[in-house]
């Protein structure tokens, strides 16, 4: 059996809803004023003296895009396929003519004939080679 996985990603635009948050607090010390894009936050001096600040989450929703993985599972119960080839039929090559006797004879016995004369030529000169292989070897 055989078994393909494909899997593949599709874009999709998700969004959450951005929780909404408050608070006050109240301290000694200057004004300051933040904001963000999520949050905007006031502070001011109240007539005590101290310093009042309120944070507030904007209402609204984060929108982002995500890559969702979608897979599919096929299986083939066959995964051996068979693939039929054809196959040259061979055919006749003419020749121009066919060896002769001698020609033949000549092809069977060339190796032969070189290693015939290779052992007398090695016989022949036996004690040359004997010289210059000790000499050699001496080094």
């Amino acid at each position: 059996m055989e078994t393909v996985i494909n899997t593949t990603y599709t874009p999709e635009e998700v969004g959450f809803d951005i929780p909404k948050q408050s608070e006050v607090k109240t301290t000694k010390g200057d004004s300051s004023h933040v904001e963000t894009d999520m949050a905007e936050s006031d502070a001011w001096i109240n007539d005590d003296g101290t310093l009042g600040h309120s944070i507030r989450n904007k209402e609204g929703q984060i929108k982002s895009t995500v890559h969702v993985p979608h897979t599919t599972a096929t299986t083939n119960k066959v995964a051996v396929k068979e693939k039929e080839i054809p196959v040259p039929q061979p055919y006749p090559v003419e020749v121009e003519r066919e060896f002769t006797v001698m020609e033949q004879f000549k092809l069977a016995v060339f190796w032969n004939l070189v290693c015939a004369v290779a052992v007398s030529l090695i016989i022949m000169f036996r004690k040359p080679l004997l010289t210059i292989f000790r000499k050699i070897i001496r080094l």
